[in-house]
């Protein structure tokens, strides 16, 4: 408790007092012999002399011993978080220095860059964050008050006539009453440091919201753009199957086909057609989630998807090559934290915590109140106009809870754990952070590997197919071989789309995991210009 710093203090400043009296009174001259009145003006000057002294220094060191105190009532803002020295994760390979803020203009896309612009606009989420950036900047200029007086400005008029032989009489008066709590043990300045924290909080937290919006938007658009891609190779397998269907019926009427395997080709048919229904309703899905997203019409939507570029170079790029330029990672993992609002508004509150505690060991001590006024007055009666003003300075008052100490001791644990709770939480989030991106990490580097293998098999399965296609219209191959390079071949185009969307979506869970660009050395109005 705030007392056994006080206790020590309130010791040292007794000893400092009576070491004063002592030493004034060993060096009063000896041998002088005074008259009785020359004696007690003596005596009295020497004491007046000795109070001041006494009294300067005091206040001196009691205020000095008092601010020891104050800064032992809130605990420590400065946590650290135990980080590793490397990456525990392959990096991305030719990666080049590119600024995270503009990242999204790096697709080379203008309606993903339009459509981000518009799920930023329209996003409850952000609308939110903003909203809590605003008064956490409001809260922040409110408690800045609280390290000045609280004036008050009063003005009053009186005209008065009373019976009899009594003049009327005009007062008018002027007034400025101040009031002012100074805070003796800090808790002014650590309230502020609390909300300056809190404020610093909101605006990362504001920053993290506009990046959680932008990668949903770019996985929507990305995944309505390989959705259509994979809507196309299904549509071209349903053609081909048809063919084959038509040409099955026909042999089958001349007895060139048995029934058993006209059957199977139908079946063949009627599955790629499902397949063909169930592709085109995912797409549809995914457009509505554009609407959502964006906010806007769904024939608009339509519209735009079918005027720009069918696919987008970057998804058709199974290589992905374009896409090593886009991002690259510190080498060290303790400069990603520079990069995380996450991270950083954790850290703050951590701060803002720290100081509440402060607060709330403060509230357990004596309180310092001071009040004062200035008048200025105007008095007319009887033609005779008088002018007086007026001041005052006081009540100064100390005020100690007695009764409340429990209630206040209890807010002060709840603080405390709140404060353990914030470490702990920052702590986490740092782990977290790091976890987010050698996750990411590895994603990328299991995709390379994969890329080059897939990419393989679908040429190689197509060039099969075309083979066995031909081989069966001349009467080479069977229908049950010409299914199963149909079906090789469907799966091996899928894969590669598969891997293209994996692709896009682990760089954007990079990009996130990175920050998307957040500065704390930024201010709020920098970071809201910018995606």
């Amino acid at each position: 408790m705030f007392l056994d710093c006080l206790f020590p203090q309130v010791t040292q400043f007794m000893g400092f007092v009576l070491r004063c009296l002592e030493a004034e009174f060993h060096a009063r001259p000896s041998g002088v012999f005074l008259s009785t009145k020359s004696h007690i003006r003596v005596k009295a000057q020497e004491s007046k002399a000795m109070i001041y002294k006494i009294y300067h220094s005091s206040v001196l060191l009691l205020f000095l011993l008092l601010a020891g105190c104050a800064a032992w009532v809130s605990p420590n803002p400065n946590v650290g978080a135990p980080i590793a020295s490397e990456w525990n994760a392959p990096m991305p390979h030719q990666g080049a220095t590119t600024d995270l803020v503009s990242w999204w203009s790096r697709f080379d896309d203008p309606l993903l860059l339009e459509w981000i612009a518009l799920a930023q606009k329209h996003s409850p989420t952000l609308a939110a964050a903003k909203t809590q950036v605003v008064s956490a900047r409001a809260n922040r200029i409110a408690g800045a008050t609280a390290l000045f007086p609280d004036v008050t400005l009063l003005a009053s008029g009186t005209h008065s006539v009373s019976a009899g032989n009594v003049s009327p009489h005009t007062l008018i008066s002027g007034a400025a009453q101040a009031s002012w709590e100074p805070g003796l043990w800090g808790q002014s300045f650590a309230t502020m440091d609390g909300l300056k924290a809190r404020d610093q909080a909101a605006q990362a937290q504001w920053h993290q919201a506009r990046v959680l919006v932008a990668a949903e938007m770019a996985q929507s658009y990305f995944a309505y753009r390989l959705c259509a891609q994979q809507l196309t190779i299904s549509r071209l397998d349903l053609s081909s199957r048809e063919k084959t269907n038509s040409l099955t019926a026909i042999t089958e009427k001349v007895g060139f086909t048995s029934p058993g395997s006209a059957a199977l080709v139908r079946a063949s048919y009627a599955e790629a057609n499902n397949r063909v229904i169930q592709q085109a309703a995912g797409c549809e899905k995914l457009i509505k989630s554009l609407v959502v997203l964006t906010a806007l019409e769904e024939q608009v939507v339509r519209e735009a998807l079918e005027h720009s570029e069918e696919q987008h170079p970057l998804a058709r790029s199974a290589e992905g090559k374009a896409l090593d330029d886009l991002l690259t990672v510190p080498a060290v993992p303790a400069n990603l934290i520079a990069q995380r609002p996450d991270v950083f508004a954790a850290q703050r509150e951590v701060v803002a915590t720290s100081a509440l505690v402060g607060v709330s060991r403060a509230a357990m001590l004596p309180q310092l109140s001071i009040h004062g006024s200035v008048s200025a007055n105007r008095l007319l009666a009887s033609g005779v106009e008088r002018s007086f003003n007026a001041w005052s300075i006081g009540p100064v008052s100390v005020s100690m809870p007695f009764f409340s100490l429990p209630a206040l001791n209890a807010k002060t644990d709840a603080a405390k754990a709140a404060y353990v709770q914030a470490i702990t939480t920052y702590q986490a989030s740092v782990r977290q952070a790091i976890y987010e991106v050698e996750k990411a990490l590895i994603e990328l580097d299991n995709i390379a590997k994969r890329v080059e293998g897939a990419l393989t098999a679908a040429e190689g399965y197509a060039v099969a197919f075309v083979g066995t296609e031909i081989r069966y219209g001349e009467g080479l191959a069977s229908l049950m071989e010409l299914e199963e390079a149909r079906r090789y071949r469907l799966a091996a185009d899928n894969l590669l789309i598969n891997l293209r969307f994996e692709r896009i979506a682990a760089w954007i869970a990079l990009y996130r995991a990175l920050g998307g660009g957040w500065s704390a050395e930024k201010k709020f109005e920098e970071n809201e210009d910018k995606t």
